[in-house]
Formats: C-alpha cells, structure tokens, sequence
C-alpha cells in the first residue's frame, strides 16, 4: 500500500534518486537493481528497475496502475562510505526504523562524502614506497616512487577538481608520473635504469581503474552484459590513457636528455 501521502509518481523518483546514488559511488549494477527494488517493495510497489551506462528505467506498479520514467545518470566514481550509508538507508526503510518520507527528506539532503585530499597522496605515498621495496627496489627508487606517486595523484586530484575531461587527466598524470619519476631518481638520487624503472611503475599503479573492471567482470558473469562491457571499455581506456602518457613522456626524455 502506498503510505506516508506519497503517490506512485513520488515513490518512483525515490526508487531512481536510490539507483542513481548507488551507480554515482561506483555499486555493481545487481546490488543497483536489487537494492532499489526493495525499497520499491518496502513501499508497497511492485519495481522493475533497468540499469544501462547512462540511464536508469524505473517502473512502479500497485493494484492494476503503473508509473514509469527514465532517468539520466550522474557521473560514476568510487566512493564506498556513501555506498554503505545508502544501503543501511534502504535496509532501516525494510525494518520499518524510517518512513518513505523521512528516506525521501535524507536523501534530498544527502551530500556525498569526500575523502581528504591531503590524506590520500599520504596513502598514496606510502603505498607507492612499499611497493617499491617489496618489488625488489632499493631505498633510494622506493622513496622516488613514493614522492612521484604522492606528486601524481595531487595533479590527478586537482584536475578532478577543475573538471577536466577523464580521459585528459589519465594522459596527464601518466605522463607526468613517469617524468617525475625519471626527473627524481636521476637528478636526485642517480638512479639506474633499472630502479628507475620498478620506481616509474610503482608511481603508476594508483591510476589503474582496479575498481571498475572488478565491477565489468561482475556484470558480466551475473547477467548484465551492456554494464559490463561498458566497465571493462572504460577500463581499457583508461588504461591506454595512462600508457599514452608514459609514451609521451619517455619520448620527450629521449630528445631532452
């Protein structure tokens, strides 16, 4: 039954705002579709729920009468904190612990968590360092990789941060990553080829979309073909991006230097 004065019209754009958070913070498109339905269902609605790359299809149904609209989705990242606190959201609507009004009130309110920047190129750093040694390099290429590392993801952060087009910051930072590491093990610590090389690889391991062809690779296997293809497409370019850029950046060391 339909509760809380909301009609079919309202409840169908919860049911989608829901889906298209879940896409926004990167969420396999099964839990996309399961988790909306389900808020559908708490409502009291019969929900068919389609996920593609750059639309989400809701239709609602109750006692013979039935709403649908499409809905163009937002830009997807990855961003697991406000994925859990969406997903708490639709489990407290089952338990009956908040309301169809009170999800929709949260959700109008809802602002999506930001990691700290200053923190990230932290990790980064570090993760970057031990890496570096447990790949067989020594102190001075592990601290190369930790401060091209750290450097790359700041340009990669900031570009975000700007809007610049995906694919352009992917090309910048793996072109960057790979002159800093080059600039620094050979100016700083004259490194040879080899640990400039294991530092330079490290640098750039923060830029590959692990996430993305995790969640293709799911797609595929549980049913959606169209969001998996779309996943592992975007991950292979995202991929070429980065080695465009490392191209790029060793050819200009080889006619510098």
């Amino acid at each position: 039954m339909l509760e809380q004065n909301m009609d079919l019209k309202e409840l169908t754009r919860l049911t989608a705002d829901v889906a298209l958070l879940l896409a926004s913070c990167g969420a396999e498109t099964r839990l996309i579709v399961q988790t909306s339905e389900r808020v559908a269902s708490a409502c009291g609605c019969a929900a068919v729920v389609i996920v593609s790359p750059n639309m989400v299809s809701v239709k609602l149904s109750l006692d013979g009468e039935e709403y649908s609209s499409f809905f163009r989705t937002r830009g997807i990242g990855l961003n697991l904190r406000s994925l859990i606190y969406c997903t708490r959201l639709c489990r407290q609507l089952e338990d009956n612990k908040i309301n169809p009004q009170q999800l929709r009130h949260i959700l109008d309110n809802f602002h999506v968590w930001h990691y700290n920047p200053v923190l990230v190129i932290l990790v980064t750093g570090i993760a970057s360092f031990n890496l570096c040694i447990l790949n067989g390099g020594y102190m001075d290429a592990a601290v190369t990789a930790m401060a091209a590392g750290a450097l790359t993801v700041a340009v990669k952060l900031f570009l975000n941060g700007i809007g610049v087009f995906h694919l352009f910051v992917f090309i910048s930072c793996g072109f960057l990553g790979a002159l800093f590491s080059s600039l620094i093990g050979s100016l700083v610590f004259e490194l040879g080829d080899g640990d400039i090389s294991i530092a330079m690889v490290v640098s750039l391991l923060p830029l590959v979309p692990g996430f993305p062809f995790v969640n293709g690779i799911l797609d595929l296997f549980k049913g959606y073909p169209l969001m998996g293809i779309y996943r592992l497409v975007t991950t292979v370019m995202l991929i070429s991006s980065v080695c465009i850029g490392v191209v790029l950046s060793i050819s200009l060391e080889s006619l510098l230097f």
